[in-house]
């Protein structure tokens, strides 16, 4: 089982990676999480797609959870659709 992390060192992590974080998934992310927007709204503020937004969104958390600002599995890397 593993233990928790501290919660100062959490807030500091996440706001390294915030920083870090390109501008339209940050925005994005901080529309949905601190300002509670729903993806509709964010779209329509931001003169984007709904899509556009899911997309931004988990591109968002790839980079908060994982640190990296790409897919964890790309198909092609692993010999298309028959690698699944």
């Amino acid at each position: 089982m593993s233990e928790a992390v501290p919660a100062d060192l959490a807030e500091e992590l996440i706001g390294r990676r915030l920083d870090t974080m390109p501008a339209l998934p940050r925005t994005v992310f901080l529309l949905r999480h601190l300002d509670g927007l729903d993806v509709a709204a964010i779209g329509a503020r931001l003169g984007i797609g709904i899509e556009v937004v899911e997309q931004e969104l988990a591109r968002a958390m790839r980079v908060l959870v994982f640190g990296v600002d790409e897919p964890t599995c790309d198909p092609g890397r692993l010999g298309g659709d028959r690698a699944w």
